[in-house]
């Protein structure tokens, strides 16, 4: 019961961070998309997020909204939000030549064009991402636990209470546990990209 209630924490807080970051990498990349020029004013940030440890932001997020769930969720967020940015920026650059070159042959802004042409490779770039985001927002909730403290529940205030009082099985048990999530995790998203890889057929 105690592992359940651990594992279903961590899972939950992963999977609403993950959730966050679609979301935003999403309205990102739809930004870059129908408006290119924005690709030089969003990427400085995005590399700078991904250069700045997220455990950095930890005492910010503690001051502002405390040591609950909701800090160990953005924490969650920052881990996983740059490989779903990335992959959906690289999958749309990898729209073939010509098919661009039709869209400006019959005058298509470049909303139209990112909507008819540029998606479907945009959204297999992104799958692509979520595959290593998803068992990412995993470890950024089990860090978010390691750091915060506060709230004991979950899979990472588990391993480190136990590590401190040195009780190895449930070491052990946390850690396929926490193995086990993100497997699950990356299980889900590999499934999701290659449901829209059949769909989409993107070939070059």
């Amino acid at each position: 019961e105690v592992h359940f209630e651990n594992l279903s924490q961590t899972a939950w807080e992963a999977a609403a961070g993950l959730l966050i970051s679609v979301f935003v990498s999403i309205f990102f990349i739809s930004l870059i998309g129908a408006f290119p020029r924005f690709e030089g004013i969003i990427y400085p940030f995005v590399i700078l997020i991904k250069s700045t440890p997220a455990v950095a932001f930890v005492p910010i997020f503690i001051l502002i909204i405390g040591t609950g769930a909701l800090t160990k969720i953005f924490i969650s967020a920052l881990i996983c939000f740059f490989p779903l940015i990335i992959g959906g920026i690289d999958g749309m650059k990898r729209t073939p030549e010509r098919f661009l070159i039709l869209a400006e042959s019959y005058g298509s802004k470049k909303i139209a064009a990112f909507l008819n042409f540029k998606i479907g490779y945009t959204i297999e770039g992104f799958c692509s991402g979520l595959k290593t985001a998803a068992p990412l927002s995993v470890i950024g909730a089990i860090v978010g636990e390691y750091v915060t403290g506060g709230n004991q529940s979950g899979l990472g205030a588990f391993i480190i209470t136990n590590s401190i009082k040195q009780v190895k099985i449930n070491l052990y048990a946390g850690a396929v546990l926490s193995t086990l999530v993100g497997v699950i995790f990356f299980s889900i998203s590999n499934l999701i990209h290659n449901l829209y890889d059949k769909k989409l057929h993107i070939r070059n």
